[in-house]
């Protein structure tokens, strides 16, 4: 969460280019909407640490295996909507998953409106407008933040098999990325394994360190 940070900043500071971050989680870990209390029952019960996302939403459990955790930040040219970056990010990956044999689809629906499920997990509530699904199951989502003309996106793709590296390799041929108005820049993707993380990192390569 803290080189996610440095990177909104360093958009945000016009100090940095476009960059999509790829990563795994080393352990089991938390991590809840920079609204929500770290203290709250419905959080602490899983007797786990959570740490606070830059981004709003709920709470993901995230796991070592079986899913990828997306960082992408950017600049939001004329302040387009937050509808229009979701798809930006999400129809790329939805590209590459379908390359890799996941026959992802993206919601085309607003979720109805239902009282809150009885955990705050956001891949326990309804697939929201250009979310992922396989089979109607949800298994691509993310939250997102605004900052003036910036903005910084978190997701999660939950896919049992799913290879980070193999994903950030297939990114790199994404025919979409060329005419995407937020990450054009990134359309030539590199791939990184390293265990660190350095917060500076140009707008044409995609990360992907373990955490």
């Amino acid at each position: 969460m803290a080189a996610d940070r440095a990177l909104f900043e360093q958009i945000k500071r016009g100090q940095s280019e476009p960059v999509i971050r790829l990563y795994k989680w080393k352990e089991t870990s938390i991590t809840i909407g920079f609204s929500l209390s770290a203290d709250h029952p419905l959080v602490t019960q899983f007797g786990i640490a959570a740490v606070k996302r830059p981004t709003g939403g709920g709470l993901v459990i995230h796991r070592p295996e079986g899913e990828v955790t997306v960082c992408v930040t950017a600049e939001r040219p004329h302040r387009r909507s937050i509808n229009e970056i979701y798809l930006a990010i999400h129809e790329p990956l939805a590209w590459a998953l379908n390359k890799l044999g996941f026959p992802v689809e993206l919601s085309m629906q607003c979720p109805p409106k239902s009282p809150p499920a009885a955990l705050p997990s956001c891949f326990d509530d309804p697939p929201s407008l250009y979310d992922g699904l396989i089979n109607g199951r949800k298994i691509l989502g993310g939250g997102l933040r605004l900052a003036g003309d910036c903005f910084i996106y978190q997701g999660t793709i939950k896919i049992a098999g799913l290879q980070q590296e193999t994903l950030a390799q297939t990114l790199r041929s994404c025919p979409l990325l060329a005419e995407n108005i937020f990450l054009q820049k990134a359309k030539q993707v590199e791939s990184y394994s390293a265990q660190r993380c350095a917060p500076g990192i140009g707008a044409n390569q995609v990360q992907s360190p373990g955490l």
